[in-house]
C-alpha cells in the first residue's frame, strides 16, 4: 500500500456515523472542549452551487451562521429555532429573515439529534480535525515519541562493541582499534547476548510500529548477521518507503537476510539487498493486484498525459497499491488533473513528473473523494429541502382547496334555505 501522510477518518461514513465518531471523541477530550480556529476556503465557498444563487444579504447571512457554528458550544451544531437562527445570523428584521432564510436554511441540515442541524461539509471538517486531536492527545499522555536509550558505563569504555558504535552520536566518526584482550576468541553469538542486555531486541510488532525502516535494518542486519549494516544507502531505502511503505521494505528486507543467513556479504548487507529489492517488491505487489489492471492503467495514464507519466516496472507497484484503493477512472483522473497543473517550462518537472505524480497521488485521490462526497452530500440535502417543500407547498394548496368546498357548500346551504 501506499504510505498515506494523512487518512480522513470520516471516509466512507454516512453523516449519521459521522455524527456518532463526533460524540465519541469528544468523550475522549476535557469536557467542554472546542478546536481554537476555523479553517476557511474562500474559493469552495464561492464557487458552491448554492451560494451563487444567493443575494448579497443571503451570503453574509450563511457566512455568519458557519462561524456561529463553529464557535458554538455545541459545535459544529446550530439550533433550529427560527428566531434564534436569525439572532445568530445578525439579519436586521424578521421580514427580511422570512424573505431570505430559504436559501440560507438549504444549505444545513436537520440533525438525528433533536433541536439541532448542522451544514455537511462543515461537520466533516470538524470531526477530522477533531480526532487528530484527540489522536495526539494520547499519544502525548504516554509520553510522546519513545527516546532513544541511554546507555550508562561505570567506567569508560575504550573499546566499544559494534552496537555501541552503530548508534553512537556521530557513527561515522573515527573509532579506536580494538585492544585485544582474552576474551578475543569469544563468539559472535555471546557478543550478541552480552549487547542484547544494554539494547533489548524489541517484538516484531513493535519494530513495525514505532521504528523507521533505517533504524528497523540496522536492528534487523546486526541481529541476524552479527555485524553492523553500512552506514549509507539510506536515500535508496528511503525511496523504496515512500513507494511501497515501511512495513513491507523491512518485512522485505528480514526475510531476504534469513534466506541468506550464511551468505559473505563483506559488510554491505543492505548494499547488496538494494541490488535485487524493487524486483522483489514490484512482483510481491503485483501479486496483490491482477497485473493485467496494473498495465492497462499505466497505458492509460500514458495516453491521457501524452507519455508525460510513463510508469515503470518500479512505478507499477505505486500504480498496484493505489488500485486497492481507488478506481482506475479515479486515477486516470487524477493523472490527467496532475499533467494539465504540471509547469512544462521546467525540464526539471517533466523529468521527475512520473515520481512526484505516483508519491502525491494517494493525497490527491483522498481529497478528491472528499470533495465529491461533499458535493454530493450538498446536492442530496438541497434535493431533500425541495421536496419538503414541494410537499409542504401541496398540503397548502390541499387545504385552500378544502376550505374552498367547505366554504362554496355553506353558500349553497344558505341559498337553499
Amino acid at each position: 500500500m501506499a504510505k498515506a501522510t494523512y487518512k480522513n477518518p470520516t471516509a466512507g461514513l454516512s453523516l449519521d456515523q459521522v455524527e456518532d465518531l463526533h460524540r465519541e471523541t469528544l468523550g475522549r477530550l476535557s469536557h467542554g472542549y472546542r478546536l481554537p480556529f476555523m479553517q476557511w476556503f474562500e474559493d469552495d465557498f464561492r464557487g458552491s452551487e448554492g451560494v451563487e444563487e444567493m443575494d448579497a444579504l443571503e451570503r453574509l447571512m450563511y457566512r455568519q451562521l458557519l462561524a456561529k457554528a463553529w464557535a458554538s458550544k455545541d459545535a459544529p451544531y446550530l439550533p433550529t429555532d427560527q428566531d434564534r437562527l436569525r439572532r445568530l445570523c445578525d439579519c436586521p428584521s424578521e421580514d427580511l429573515w422570512t424573505k431570505h432564510r430559504k436559501n440560507v436554511l438549504l444549505m444545513f441540515r436537520e440533525s438525528k439529534h433533536e433541536g439541532k442541524m448542522f451544514h455537511p461539509r462543515q461537520l466533516l471538517d470538524y470531526v477530522g480535525q477533531l480526532t487528530k486531536v484527540s489522536a495526539n492527545t494520547e499519544n502525548g499522555g504516554k509520553g510522546g515519541r519513545p527516546k532513544n536509550p541511554i546507555i550508562t558505563e561505570a567506567k569508560p569504555n575504550h573499546n566499544p562493541s559494534q552496537t555501541e558504535r552503530l548508534f553512537s552520536d556521530n557513527p561515522n566518526e573515527t573509532q579506536p582499534k580494538p585492544i585485544k584482550n582474552q576474551n578475543e576468541n569469544q563468539t559472535k553469538n555471546e557478543e550478541l547476548e552480552k549487547e542484547s542486555d544494554v539494547f533489548p531486541q524489541p517484538s516484531k510488532t513493535e519494530i513495525k510500529t514505532d521504528m523507521k525502516a533505517k533504524t528497523e535494518m540496522q536492528v534487523l542486519t546486526l541481529r541476524i548477521t552479527g555485524t553492523p549494516a553500512e552506514n549509507y544507502k539510506w536515500n535508496e531505502v528511503t525511496i523504496l518507503e515512500r513507494a511501497f511503505g515501511s512495513a513491507t521494505v523491512v518485512t522485505d528486507y528480514e526475510a531476504w537476510l534469513t534466506e541468506n543467513e550464511f551468505e559473505d556479504f563483506r559488510g554491505k548487507p543492505v548494499s547488496a539487498y538494494l541490488k535485487i529489492a524493487p524486483e522483489r517488491l514490484v512482483r510481491e505487489n503485483l501479486s496483490e493486484v491482477d497485473n493485467s489492471a496494473v498495465v492497462a492503467l499505466s497505458r492509460d495514464i500514458a495516453y491521457v498525459t501524452d507519455n508525460v507519466i510513463n510508469c515503470k516496472e518500479k512505478e507499477k507497484a505505486g500504480l498496484s497499491s493505489l488500485l486497492s484503493e481507488y478506481s482506475h477512472e479515479e486515477i486516470v483522473a487524477a493523472a490527467r488533473r496532475f499533467d494539465q497543473e504540471l509547469n512544462k517550462d521546467n525540464a526539471k518537472n517533466v523529468d521527475f513528473a512520473t515520481k512526484n505524480f505516483i508519491e502525491g497521488a494517494d493525497n490527491m485521490l483522498s481529497t478528491a473523494r472528499r470533495k465529491k462526497q461533499e458535493k454530493d452530500l450538498e446536492a442530496s440535502a438541497v434535493a431533500q429541502a425541495a421536496a419538503r417543500m414541494q410537499e409542504e407547498a401541496e398540503a397548502e394548496r390541499k387545504a385552500r382547496r378544502e376550505a374552498q368546498a367547505k366554504e362554496e357548500a355553506l353558500v349553497e346551504d344558505e341559498l337553499g334555505d
